[in-house]
């Protein structure tokens, strides 16, 4: 295995330099990390925001190699590279990855403990929990996504398979990992059905197979992995995950085995006491989130005139909305900033088909047409008693602050 990719490699989990030695977050001095304080529950880590580029963003690997603080429109973490196109080396006038803070991770792991945090430190000084690390397997772990005494904590799994690069297949079968959801990105461990493999390097190589004659298992330049020799013991660790406080909202954390709050997560859900369920995170601005109940559908809001005046909803998927159901519109922006509407909650009360308008701040015309047919629904704002299914929950700045210029 090529020694310099190694060592790029492990560079990600390797412990170096100043940070918060017990994972915790902080703000830099561009960045900005946000976490929820709920009564009685440890911080709850929610993202960092890059005061510089106005957005939220969390920490992924760019177009250039590095560990960069990326918008989270991106869709990306430490698995993945930047999976939007706009992101990264452009070449027309866009952000290049140079103009996102670039940082560093680094594991944090208590004397005893299995489980640890996985962290990042940017280089402005900002830093934060990433997920937890399983120091056995020396891999980030993913938690389970519910509650629960036996979460599994899942490193990054492949599948494993025998494959020639020889189009005779000729030579000796070779063990290789099928990429599956961006798994070259970090270290980990390739589960397969006897245990665990080591992921050493990519291939961007035809691997073929004896099945059929010589063929090709996929098509050319489709990527794998090699994989190390077979590990003896890569059980996935488990842990508790638990709503930890003592208030109506209560966030999610991985516990350590001495039962205390080890790093954040179900990253998109907090759990409602009052109703007995589960709600969902949408950002609502830059201080706060609202926690929308299960019952509540997603709309985005437009205009069924070019007045402007008769306001419609539509859900982000397109799917029916039915007469009665409980609708919230996050806050929404023009192509020229300007705010459009502010969150609300609304009660559909009939759908119907037509052109959809927006709001612009062009003097010639009040509104334009965003497109020429669709299925709408028609809302009033909800009833007072409605105001319970949506919850709004303040981000506060990280509890250590930046550094001294």
């Amino acid at each position: 295995m090529n020694g310099r990719w190694l060592a790029a490699l492990l560079s990600l989990i390797a412990g170096c330099g100043s940070g918060p030695p017990d994972g915790a977050s902080r703000s830099g001095s561009r960045l900005e990390a946000r976490v929820l304080r709920l009564p009685g529950a440890p911080d709850w880590f929610a993202d960092f925001y890059d005061t510089e580029r106005d957005e939220a963003c969390s920490f992924a690997r760019a177009k250039d190699g590095e560990v960069r603080c990326l918008p989270s429109s991106v869709h990306a973490d430490l698995r993945c590279g930047a999976a939007d196109a706009g992101v990264g080396e452009s070449s027309d006038g866009g952000p290049t990855s140079a103009d996102f803070v670039r940082g560093e991770v680094h594991d944090v792991v208590e004397p005893g403990e299995r489980l640890g945090v996985l962290a990042v430190r940017g280089d402005d000084g900002s830093a934060g929990p990433v997920t937890a690390y399983d120091s056995r397997l020396e891999a980030a772990c993913w938690p389970c996504g519910s509650a629960g005494a036996d979460c599994p904590c899942e490193v990054i799994d492949a599948w494993i398979t025998f494959g020639s690069p020889d189009a005779r297949c000729l030579g000796e079968p070779i063990r290789f990992a099928e990429v599956r959801e961006c798994g070259w990105s970090t270290p980990s461990a390739a589960a397969d059905s006897i245990g665990c493999r080591a992921i050493l390097g990519r291939r961007e190589d035809t691997l073929y197979t004896n099945a059929n004659g010589c063929t090709p298992r996929r098509p050319a330049g489709v990527e794998y992995h090699d994989v190390g020799p077979l590990q003896n013991d890569c059980t996935t660790a488990t842990q508790e995950v638990r709503a930890l406080g003592t208030g109506r909202l209560r966030p999610y954390f991985v516990l350590t085995s001495q039962g205390d709050a080890l790093v954040p997560a179900v990253r998109e859900y907090l759990w409602d006491e009052e109703r007995g369920e589960n709600c969902r995170l949408v950002p609502y601005s830059r201080t706060h989130w609202a926690c929308v109940g299960s019952e509540v559908r997603e709309v985005k809001l437009y205009y069924a005139d070019a007045a402007c005046a008769q306001l419609v909803g539509v859900a982000p998927d397109r799917s029916f909305l039915q007469e009665g159901t409980p609708v919230f519109a996050p806050a929404t922006r023009q192509a020229e900033g300007e705010a459009l509407s502010k969150p609300s909650l609304h009660v559909v009360t009939g759908v119907g088909t037509g052109s959809l308008y927006t709001p612009t701040t062009s003097a010639a015309t009040a509104c334009w047409q965003v497109e020429g047919y669709a299925t709408y629904a028609f809302l009033e704002p909800a009833p007072p008693e409605a105001a319970q299914r949506v919850k709004l929950v303040e981000l506060s700045a990280g509890k250590v602050p930046p550094p001294a210029r």
